[in-house]
């Protein structure tokens, strides 16, 4: 059977589009219909983002700092007080793309870019940095968690994580990897904090399961429908004047 769509790539936030509304999905990754955003609601993620990248590299970031918002410079501050930004690091804003056979004999690729992939102990950690944005409300069953360790642990299971950049001499067991969202808010008084979710390997075969299955799904989709419920799922959704929802109720 061909699929009539070509997926190169499915990050975590395809997943998350796919479970929630398959007509959002289709118009933000298929179509890839991207409405223009005001840059400044990034602005403080990118910027620390960045200069952790720098400090990962070993990089002076005191002349970058001396110009930069005050509330860069306060989450910064909080961050560098903090142990977790100093563990040894393994690789930092680390790409991956790991492949997924379907059930009909294609292969697509999860993809995306963990923060910093460091070491605690005897543990690995899969750190993201949350300076925008909160932490899930469930983190262990957001499709951002799921993914990246799963894809971090068949990285570092197989010959290959070597050619991409991973410095980890496996082989890695899930049992040994946790990830981490670290919180920081831009303000003199809240404390960073750290979410933990622990992995094993009954966690990693079943989100293999379930990855394969949706996968799967979406390599042969071809309705894109609305929810069953004729309810819309996201509140904030760009797509609500154009996918025929409003016309349901």
């Amino acid at each position: 059977m061909p699929r009539p769509l070509e997926f190169t790539q499915i990050s975590s936030d395809a997943f998350k589009s796919w479970s929630r509304c398959k007509r959002q999905f289709f118009y933000k990754h298929v179509k890839k219909m991207q409405w223009p955003a005001d840059i400044q609601h990034f602005r403080l993620g990118r910027d620390v983002h960045k200069l952790l990248d720098y400090q990962a590299r070993g990089l002076d970031c005191t002349l970058l700092l001396e110009n930069a918002p005050m509330d860069v410079r306060v989450s910064w501050q909080k961050l560098m007080a903090h142990p977790v930004a100093h563990l040894p690091v393994i690789a930092n804003e680390w790409a991956f793309h790991v492949p997924m056979p379907t059930r009909q004999g294609f292969t697509e690729w999860l993809t995306g870019r963990i923060d910093r992939v460091a070491r605690r102990d005897d543990t690995v950690l899969v750190i993201d940095w949350k300076t925008g944005t909160g932490v899930p409300r469930n983190p262990e069953v957001d499709w951002q968690t799921r993914l990246y360790l799963y894809a971090l642990v068949e990285v570092a299971q197989t010959s290959s994580a070597a050619d991409l950049n991973l410095n980890w001499n496996g082989p890695l067991q899930p049992e040994q990897v946790q990830f981490v969202y670290v919180e920081v808010k831009a303000d003199s008084h809240s404390p960073v904090r750290e979410v933990v979710v622990d992995y094993n390997t009954a966690k990693h075969e079943a989100t293999r399961q379930t990855l394969s299955a949706i996968v799967s799904a979406m390599a042969v989709e071809e309705e894109y429908g609305l929810p069953d419920n004729r309810q819309c799922p996201d509140k904030f959704c760009a797509y609500r004047s154009i996918c025929g929802i409003e016309s349901l109720n």
